[in-house]
């Protein structure tokens, strides 16, 4: 070992350490996404308790919808005659009232799982009306017991819109049907936009007359489909982002970017450590 180095080792065993650097940022660390974790419990507790302040503790029984086979027939030619018009160039246009659409959403069986659930009660020019009731998930702390289901009972104020092939109501409002108190706008985020065919997107029957249209309108009369051969694009509203979902992506991304800060804070202060 020559002079230099030994001068350069003894000067390094010279050099005090503190042991206690990458533990306050490991520590540190630690902390932030305990904060996290605390955040996320109480907001829960909390969205939890305002939702029981509108939740109802039994479901509505919704109108039934007739499925004679006449009648499927009927809506199944319907969309068939409308398809061999856009197949030829030609203008189309299928108005559908009140019981019409509400069979064409659930004659099918991609529609069983919310048929019960779901049903349009009224359409006027400018706001579609409809009646959703859906069993809600309940918050239970370890040591409590299990809570006794609930429900959401709420009519809907909307309007149709098309995108991408596929129609879906943009909510204007929602109100609670026991007590007719508005309910919150941040919680309606979690199922706006309702997205009632989102399982039809592949269907045989119905997927190619949904990508055909040009528009959707709304009158006394019902939803009227529109396919205009002159129209410049099919569909003219975009669908967007639920803000449940951005929200969590906002979260999750938040948590990266605490986390690799301190990572990468931590690993150059080791490296600068043992340079020194």
């Amino acid at each position: 070992m020559t002079e230099d180095t030994k001068k350069a080792v003894s000067n390094l065993e010279q050099k005090p350490h503190n042991p206690f650097a990458g533990c306050f940022l490991i520590a540190f660390t630690i902390l932030v996404f305990i904060g996290l974790i605390v955040f996320s419990i109480i907001a829960g507790v909390r969205q939890n308790n305002a939702i029981d302040e509108f939740a109802d503790s039994q479901s509505l029984s919704l109108s039934p919808i007739v499925f004679d086979e006449t009648l499927k027939t009927k809506t199944t030619k319907q969309l068939s005659d409308f398809a061999n018009l856009v197949n030829n160039n030609q203008p189309a246009t299928l108005t559908l009232g009140v019981d019409e659409i509400n069979r064409l959403f659930f004659m099918y069986p991609e529609g069983e799982e919310l048929r019960d659930t779901f049903r349009i009660v009224s359409i006027s020019p400018t706001l579609l009306e409809a009646t959703l009731s859906m069993k809600m998930n309940t918050l239970n702390m370890p040591w409590e017991e299990k809570a006794a289901d609930r429900f959401l009972n709420v009519r809907l104020f909307a309007e149709v819109k098309i995108s991408d092939g596929e129609l879906f109501l943009a909510i204007n409002e929602a109100q609670s049907v026991g007590t007719g108190k508005k309910i919150p706008e941040a919680f309606v985020a979690n199922f706006d936009p309702y997205r009632i065919m989102l399982k039809y997107k592949e269907h045989p029957q119905i997927a190619p007359v949904m990508l055909a249209l040009t528009r959707v309108e709304q009158s006394s009369e019902g939803v009227s489909l529109v396919y205009d051969p002159n129209a410049p694009t099919p569909g003219v509203d975009e669908l967007p982002d639920n803000p449940l979902e951005v929200n969590s992506i906002r979260i999750l991304l938040a948590i990266s970017v605490v986390f690799t800060f301190f990572l990468t804070v931590y690993l150059l202060w080791s490296r600068y450590k043992k340079g020194k």
